[in-house]
């Protein structure tokens, strides 16, 4: 695989681990499941919050930002597994 496959592999093994519970407690407090206030459909696709971020140097580049980015660009059937 190519190093940024592999990067982006590792940073969803971790959500992954983190939004199931199965990660260190400071990897788990990183990430935000997205509950909205009403019943809306979305709320069903198990997305994840995606904080806002000011620099535009680093571009969503810290584990808080891009792996919430990177969760909720996958498949749905991907992410219900």
């Amino acid at each position: 695989m190519p190093v940024a496959v592999r990067i982006e592999f590792k940073i969803l093994v971790l959500v992954f681990k983190a939004y199931h519970g199965i990660a260190p407690l400071y990897i788990f407090d990183m990430i935000t499941k997205y509950e909205p206030i009403r019943s809306l459909r979305s709320s069903s696709k198990r997305l994840l919050v995606v904080p806002r971020y000011n620099l535009k140097t680093y571009e969503g580049k810290a584990f808080s930002v891009n792996g919430p980015m990177l969760w909720n660009s996958l498949p749905n059937n991907l992410r219900e597994t």
